[in-house]
């Protein structure tokens, strides 16, 4: 009654030593036990030598002193330490939560043993050294031994659900899964085999293509319905207890293939779900979600357009099929049911009532070539002349770099110099600067640089009755400017352009992003081409190269005067121009002013850069947040100065720091939404492509080609082997798409747009996490 062959004492319940867990329960005044179930008994006893293992006499057929169970085989032993008698008799069974442990021939069951108990004993027992030094060796050459206790790996490896998802978001294909877990033959037989991810695959894109209500345009795009989308990322994500959802639609065309004929390019267009951000988060929150918004497998598909992001087929493929549904998720939201949002909409159309309704909201981001095209207006081809996506500024207007006007004081206007500052956002002294320099006594004042078309107001504000008055304001800032005064000002744009779709919407200009990413390249190519402007002989351009080479800046520029910088730099570069900037400007402007204020602007330009990208709530503060305007329009300012040249003072994002745009949003941002301009840059889009959108397009590219083969040979195999000219084939989605015959084309890349949105919305959902 003491052991049944597994090394644990089993003595009966009515013993005053056991319960029947294994553990001595014996009271403390016992000589056998101290209460901690080990055995103390006298060494003289053959029972124990204190270990807690039994030392049974060698006399006993049953234990050879070790605490295993050495019974002959005779007596149902197979001589392994292990009773094959009651083998499986004696394994525990789980009901309700409580083990039992079948009780064995001629005894009364024992009380159930609870989970916990058994949990510490296996835990208990796995960290034997004993244990651990047998398994250790055992496992690699016993088969046996293996086979039996495969099952513990099981829930260490990938399921069949992981499995198939992983390979997609990890870029591996089934051959090299397969070939991982066979390099090894004790690795044999553990991983999901290949046919059963396959099969899960197709389970899980026939599940996402009901969920989301799958469809394909007739240009060949294949999207998913935007209500069901927004809902299961709500569910994915736990985001039942908001009351407000920031939904940000991403989009951005990325060149798939390169070819002397033509690219081939595809438009994606994502999703992003970020909550409002209160006081009341947690840092902890804070880091999450920020965490999540910067990652691009977070980014969830919504669209797939075989074509380059342009205004028609952003017309024909995004609004025609999503503006109903943006229209209705502003005005319903998002209705919770039982704790889930997926069909909540539905179910509040069929008489029942939500639970709670979460308000939606919308951002876009893109690039601005995205912008123009989502607004069908703005740019180079804006048939008014209106090249902003925010404001109605004059495309001839900017490239005669027209950045300030002569600002008039009126007669009932109680302005003092200091309100006057804050009104055009610009700081005391860079004001003073600007009318110093208009008002130069030697001077001609640029009047090109200025927006007016009275040349006589121009020519007032120069005058010395003017200039004593702005004189007096400067020094006295808090008294009030005489009417009539007429002061040099930078413009301020405030952000206020219209839209009709917009207005069906009840949305505005200001929600549609500015890159912060794309600002900080464009600002550093408009220095660049400065720079290569300025050194206007080839011994100068020698030097400037070789100081890019010495200090591992990978830029170089043309040694050719006509050819002008034309390049793209990237991030990287960028930040290693702005390093070695001031060596260069000490190179290249030998006047000492201009070399202190190019020192002041570069210094201005990291401070701003780095409050525009920042992606943490937590690294800004809320003087950083209302100074920022303030700091952008004045090194606008500075170097609009320094550079001079209207020819290169035509960058969209300087004409946006100019005007105030970019600092209006950032502060927009911040205030109502909590977020930060830099946790909305392109970076994570443009990296999805990298990561996924080019895989996926290839794997598409195949499994298209070959439904398209299959589908020629059924087919011909029910023709005779001949296909006459009526025979015709549409997407495999089954729907109006376009067909073979009316536009081979065009159906080639439907097939394979279908192909990559499901591979991508494969990779979407189950990492959204």
């Amino acid at each position: 009654s003491h052991h049944d062959g597994d090394g644990v004492c089993e003595h009966a319940a009515s013993s005053s030593h056991h319960d029947g867990d294994g553990a001595c329960e014996h009271a403390a005044i016992s000589s056998h036990h101290d209460g901690d179930g080990v055995c103390e008994h006298a060494a003289s006893s053959s029972h124990h030598d204190g270990d807690g293992a039994c030392e049974h006499a060698a006399s006993s057929s049953h234990h050879d002193g070790d605490g295993a169970c050495e019974h002959a085989t005779s007596s149902g032993h197979r001589g392994d330490s292990i009773c094959s008698e009651h083998f499986h008799q004696s394994l525990p069974v789980c009901h309700d939560h409580n083990i039992d442990i079948a009780p064995r021939r001629g005894r009364k069951p024992r009380s159930a043993r609870p989970e916990s108990q058994l949990r510490q004993y296996i835990i208990g027992t796995m960290k034997h050294p004993r244990i651990k030094e047998f398994l250790s060796h055992a496992l690699e050459s016993d088969v046996h031994l293996r086979n039996q206790l495969r099952y513990i790996t099981k829930p260490f490896l990938p399921n069949v659900l992981e499995g198939a998802t992983g390979l997609s978001r990890a870029r591996i294909s089934t051959r090299t899964w397969k070939k991982i877990w066979t390099i090894c033959k004790r690795s044999r037989g553990m991983a999901p085999p290949v046919s059963k991810l396959c099969r899960q695959r197709v389970l899980m894109s026939k599940g996402l293509r009901s969920d989301l209500e799958v469809f394909c345009t007739v240009d060949g795009a294949h999207g998913a319905s935007l209500v069901r989308s927004v809902e299961k990322i709500i569910d994915m994500l736990g985001l039942h207890g908001e009351e407000r959802l920031i939904v940000t639609i991403n989009s951005d065309c990325t060149k798939l293939t390169k070819s002397s004929s033509s690219d081939k390019k595809h438009t994606e267009i994502t999703l992003s779900i970020l909550p409002y951000h209160t006081q009341n988060n947690s840092v902890e929150w804070q880091q999450r979600h920020e965490t999540r918004m910067r990652n691009s497998l977070s980014l969830v598909t919504l669209m797939i357009i075989p074509d380059k992001d342009n205004s028609t087929n952003l017309q024909n493929n995004f609004w025609q099929y999503y503006m109903r549904e943006i229209q209705f998720l502003l005005n319903q939201g998002i209705h919770i049911h039982n704790g889930k949002a997926l069909r909540g909409s539905q179910l509040t159309d069929q008489g029942k009532t939500p639970s709670s309704r979460i308000d939606i909201e919308f951002l876009f981001r893109a690039d601005l070539a995205g912008h123009w095209a989502y607004l069908r207006e703005g740019g180079r081809s804006d048939q008014t002349g209106r090249f902003c996506i925010h404001c109605n500024e004059q495309l001839q207007t900017k490239q005669q770099a027209k950045f300030f006007t002569c600002y008039t004081v009126g007669t009932e206007q109680q302005i003092t110099w200091a309100g006057l500052c804050d009104l055009f956002q610009l700081y005391p002294r860079d004001m003073q600067q600007l009318n110093s320099l208009v008002n130069a006594p030697n001077s001609r004042g640029c009047p090109e640089l200025f927006d007016t078309t009275n040349m006589q107001d121009f020519a007032i504000m120069r005058s010395e009755a003017n200039q004593n008055a702005i004189r007096f304001c400067q020094a006295n800032p808090q008294s009030p400017i005489p009417a009539g005064t007429k002061i040099a000002c930078q413009r301020y744009i405030p952000i206020n352009r219209e839209y009709d779709q917009l207005r069906e919407l009840n949305m505005s200009a200001l929600e549609f992003v500015y890159c912060s990413l794309h600002l900080k390249l464009r600002i550093s190519n408009t220095i660049i081409k400065f720079i290569h402007s300025l050194a206007d002989n080839k011994a100068k351009l020698t030097r400037v190269n070789q100081l890019f080479l010495v200090k591992n800046v990978h830029i170089h520029l043309s040694e050719n005067r006509l050819q002008e910088f034309s390049s793209q730099l990237n991030g990287k570069q960028c930040d290693e121009l702005l390093d070695v900037l001031p060596d260069i400007i000490q190179l290249l402007v030998p006047d000492r002013d201009k070399q202190l204020l190019w020192q002041e602007a570069i210094l201005e330009l990291k401070s701003i850069l780095y409050i525009l990208q920042t992606q943490h709530h937590a690294n800004i503060s809320k003087e950083d947040v209302k100074a920022l305007p303030f700091k952008i329009r004045g090194f606008a300012f500075k170097l609009v100065r320094l550079i001079g040249q209207a020819r290169l003072l035509q960058s969209f994002y300087l004409h946006s720091m100019m005007s105030g745009h970019v600092g209006d949003q950032f502060v927009h941002f911040y205030e109502k939404y909590g977020i930060q301009l830099g946790l909305l840059n392109m970076s994570c889009i443009e990296h999805r492509h990298q990561l996924q959108g080019r895989d996926a397009y290839r794997a598409a590219a195949m499994i298209g080609n070959s439904y398209i083969g299959s589908e020629k040979k059924k087919a011909a195999a029910a023709s005779n082997g001949q296909l006459d000219h009526v025979w015709d084939m549409h997407c495999p989605c089954g729907s109006h798409g376009p067909s073979r015959n009316a536009d081979k084309k065009k159906f080639n890349n439907s097939v394979r747009a279908h192909f990559t949105s499901l591979w991508l919305l494969l990779q979407s959902y189950p990492c959204v996490n």
